[in-house]
Formats: C-alpha cells, structure tokens, sequence
C-alpha cells in the first residue's frame, strides 16, 4: 500500500508539469523501485522511516529517497541474467534507464537515491 501511494503522489506532482503521459509512466516505475529498495534494504532496527521528496525545478523534476540503512554500493549490484527468471535484481537498472540521471549517496547515515527527469519538448 506504502508504494502504491508513494507512486501515486509523484505520479499527480509530476503530472502538474510538462511532461508526457510516457514520462510520469516511467516516473512512476522509477520511483516504485527505488522505494521498495528503500523498504526492502533501507529500514533498520532503530528507524522504520523512508522519506521522500519532489522538487519541481525549472526544467525537470527532482526525486529523492532516504532512508537509513546501512548502505551498499550501486556499482557492485550485478543485473540478473535474462534467463534468470527471478523478480528481484532490476530495479537499479530500471531507474537508470527510465530517469536522466540517478545518484546513490551512502553512508554511515543511510542512503538517498536521486533521480531526475528533464522536460522535453511537446510536439
């Protein structure tokens, strides 16, 4: 329930910008797979918080996740074979492909991810 309504609130804020019906689509699928990392991977015994927050900025609109996990490495998650059937293992690589830019910042206070969609012109 968490995620649906995660996506459904960027989905609308990202909706108010100039964006098409296939980039608030891959918006939503970004921002889904980097909360259920976050709830997944990002929750520890002390806090059970995610947050999130979504900027509008002059020409594109600025996603970041926090959570307070222990971290880990982007580089060293290797995407799963495609014959490999498993539902786990893509999310990171969906976020690159679907976003202008992802950046994972870890640390000893956690990790944010951001993510960032640029506005395209409308033809």
């Amino acid at each position: 329930e968490m995620l649906y309504d995660l996506r459904l609130r960027v989905a609308r804020f990202a909706a108010t910008m100039p964006f098409t019906n296939d980039d608030i689509e891959d918006i939503r699928l970004a921002v889904g797979e980097a909360g259920a990392n976050a709830l997944r991977h990002g929750l520890s015994p002390t806090c059970c918080k995610v947050r999130v927050r979504a900027e509008r900025h002059r020409n594109l609109i600025r996603i970041l996740i926090i959570d307070k996990g222990c971290g880990f490495d982007p580089n060293a998650v290797m995407v799963p074979a495609l014959t490999n059937l498993n539902e786990t293992g893509r999310g990171i690589m969906f976020m690159r492909l679907l976003m202008d830019e992802v950046k994972f910042h870890t640390g000893g206070r956690g990790t944010s991810v951001e993510m960032v969609k640029r506005f395209r012109r409308l033809t």
